[in-house]
């Protein structure tokens, strides 16, 4: 038996279906991602991405003089850098203007030391090409522009400073943007120190989110198979060990010969259980029934369009159709009997060309089920 035939046993076995519960494994896992997990808010992040010092000199030469306009710099202990930051919406709404509030208006400063010069090297689209343009405010701080930022895009300037030697610029963003708690300055080197696990779990946008789904879905679909395939394999092991047992019992009661007839009808035992062979003793009973199992075993592609009000308990359908809900388990369950039958050589056919019950197949099966049922309860 596969681990498949494993699972159906124990969708029977228990009252959940295994598609329904991996579906409701799956939406609710999406509806907690999307109270829980998921950013509807803009988030700002300046990050830095290069932090270069100008004047990189290793030795101290005093003849040496550094100028910067008409200012010796190296006379004064102090150096130049040049600094590229990304500022970026890295949330999952995007930006806009009525957010920046002009009273404290969104500025990049630095401590110990003055900017020099300041200019946007790139971004993601024409529009922040042309509009997030900075401007040096004071000598210690620079505007950056209140314009519309949608989410994931950003752009990049690049910040010349006059700082003291041998420290590094020192620079913090100010401002306030409705829906942002905390503008957040950071370093790339440094960026993977500095994420959480959980942001790195809900990191990206809804592209992103999207082009992981799939891998989500066979993920989960995977862990579930790991999950159970232990348990379905011991379950099933288990249970033929004790249909093993007593399948010996059962050969030391009958005392007669073991025919072929009776290793296949332990086989089927061994392999699917006792409904199956409780099953096909029913349908021995019923000629009409016998008739159809054994048509369509004999031509399993042939469809009955005929109805069955009599069968009321849910265990076929009222259509032997493909659209049924029901129709693959009952050809699966037919086509089982029809094996079983087969195999114990349960059907012949009269002089009249019909099928009917072969006439030791009902003592062989009845008998089998009798001991089986008294030995399992």
């Amino acid at each position: 038996m596969t681990v498949i035939s494993s699972f159906n046993n124990l969708d029977k076995r228990f009252a959940w279906s295994f598609l329904g519960f991996m579906l409701a494994a799956i939406l609710g896992s999406l509806t907690i991602y999307t109270e829980f997990f998921r950013v509807d808010n803009p988030e700002l992040i300046v990050e830095v991405l290069n932090d270069t010092n100008v004047l990189d000199v290793k030795e101290d030469m005093n003849e040496l003089k550094v100028f910067y306009g008409d200012v010796d710099i190296k006379s004064l202990n102090q150096t130049l850098s040049v600094v590229f930051l990304r500022i970026k919406n890295d949330g999952g709404a995007p930006i806009l203007k009525g957010y920046y509030d002009d009273k404290y208006p969104l500025n990049l400063t630095i401590k110990d030391g003055k900017f020099l010069k300041s200019e946007q090297v790139s971004s993601t689209n024409d529009y922040l090409k042309s509009s997030a343009l900075p401007i040096i405010d004071t000598e210690r701080s620079i505007l950056l522009p209140g314009i519309i930022l949608e989410h994931g895009e950003s752009y990049t300037i690049k910040v010349l400073a006059l700082h003291s030697a041998g420290s590094d610029v020192e620079l913090n963003v100010l401002g306030k943007i409705a829906g942002v708690r905390e503008i957040r300055l950071t370093k790339s080197i440094d960026s993977e120190e500095e994420i959480s696990f959980w942001s790195k779990v809900i990191a990206g946008d809804i592209f992103v989110h999207l082009a992981r789904i799939p891998i989500y879905f066979f993920g989960f679909i995977f862990s579930i198979i790991l999950m159970i395939a232990p348990i379905a394999i011991a379950s099933d092991f288990f249970s033929k060990r004790k249909r093993r047992k007593v399948i010996k019992q059962y050969k030391l009661y009958i005392k007669e010969d073991i025919t072929d007839k009776h290793e296949f009808l332990f086989e089927s035992y061994i392999d699917d259980g006792l409904v199956p062979v409780a099953e096909a003793k029913e349908t021995l009973s019923d000629k009409e029934k016998l008739k159809k199992v054994v048509r369509k075993g004999l031509n399993p592609e042939a469809r009955s369009h005929e109805r069955h009000p009599e069968r009321h308990d849910g265990r076929y359908p009222d259509r032997y159709d493909r659209s049924h809900p029901d129709y693959q388990r009952v050809v699966y369950r037919r086509a089982a009997i029809y094996r079983l039958l087969k195999g114990v050589d349960g059907f012949i056919k009269d002089e009249n060309n019909e099928i009917m019950p072969a006439p030791h197949a009902e003592d062989l099966l009845g008998k089998f089920i009798d001991f089986v049922v008294i030995k399992e309860s």
